[in-house]
């Protein structure tokens, strides 16, 4: 369930939401229209994923997982 905008810049959005399932709040990162035809973007946002989902700290919000949409 998304909530409202946390932030929203020009290669993506980020929501407050809720996983209702687990009755927690989450963030929710959507790229822009124009960075998913960019391959660069991908890159980053690929590479962003997999270093987020290594950390471990209180302080930093945690990667459950990401893909794709079709809207």
């Amino acid at each position: 369930e998304i909530i409202s905008v946390l932030s929203s810049g020009s290669a993506a959005t980020v929501y407050k939401g809720k996983q209702v399932l687990l009755d927690r709040f989450v963030a929710v990162k959507v790229l822009s229209f124009q960075s998913i035809f960019s391959r660069d973007a991908m890159l980053r946002f690929q590479q962003e994923v997999k270093i987020t989902a290594a950390l471990d700290h209180p302080n930093i919000a945690r990667t459950f997982g990401s893909g794709t949409s079709a809207a």
